[in-house]
Order: structure tokens, then sequence, then C-alpha cells
């Protein structure tokens, strides 16, 4: 849990040293439509996108309504069973599948793989002047230390 807040930490310490050490007069008054940071706008949106979530429902055709059907009716499906599954993935657990749990699931959970994957797609919008990769790898990390 130590090296996860660290971790964040970082992140979060480098995202806003690139703002307050850059030189951000140049980059606002040259690229202005490209001018961005989490601010009062930004957490805003969180309140229209929830908006959207909630009443997009209503705005489904029968295709997304299918869909909808699938996944509810696969997660009460695994919901029901969830302890049949588990007892039958422990049973027969080998030395292969620990290390792929240990090497390919384990490191995404702990931000091992997840904050420099964030990382580099936020810098990747500052070099492409993409607003929507920025918002995307700040959600992210948001998400991520809940």
């Amino acid at each position: 849990m130590k090296s996860r807040r660290f971790v964040v930490t970082l992140f979060f310490v480098f995202l806003f040293s690139v703002r307050l050490l850059g030189q951000e007069q140049n980059t606002t008054v040259a690229f202005p439509q490209y001018a961005y940071k989490p601010d009062k706008d930004y957490f805003k949106s969180y309140w229209t996108a929830i908006k959207k979530t909630a009443t997009g429902p209503g705005h489904w055709n029968k295709k997304e309504w299918i869909a909808f059907g699938g996944v509810v009716v696969g997660g009460t499906v695994l919901y029901i069973y969830d302890g049949q599954i588990r007892d039958f993935f422990q049973s027969h657990r080998t030395h292969t599948t620990d290390q792929i749990s240990k090497y390919g699931f384990e490191p995404w959970g702990s931000g091992i793989y997840t904050l420099p994957l964030l990382g580099g797609f936020y810098l990747y919008g500052l070099s492409a002047r993409n607003q929507k990769a920025r918002q995307v790898a700040l959600a992210g990390t948001l998400l991520w230390g809940c």
C-alpha cells in the first residue's frame, strides 16, 4: 500500500511539475486552444459525464439493450457461481498459473503497469496537443486512486 501511494504521489508531482516548471506562458499564449489543466471546468465535466451515463439508457436501441442484458445475465451467473469458480481454480493451481498471476495480473492492480501507461498517455497528450488523451490519463489516475 505504501508503494502504491508513493507511485501515485510521484506521478502527480511529475504531472504538476511539468505545469509549474514548464514555460506555461508560451504554451498558453501560442496554443490557447490546447491549454489544459485540471481546473473547475475539468471537474465539472465529471458531472456532465454522470448525467449522460444516467440518462443514456433512455436513448439505447434494441442492439444496445441486448448487449446490456447479456452483461447483466453474465454478471449474475458469475456472481452465483463465484465460490465454485474460485474453488475450481484453487484446486487446479500450478507453478505456471501462479507465475502468470504474479507477473501478468498483480502488477496491473498495484500500479506497476497502470501508472506508467497513464503517465505515458498524458505525456503523449502534451506533446501531441491532444486534450482528450490528457483527460483520459487524468481520469485514469483519479479512478485508480479510489
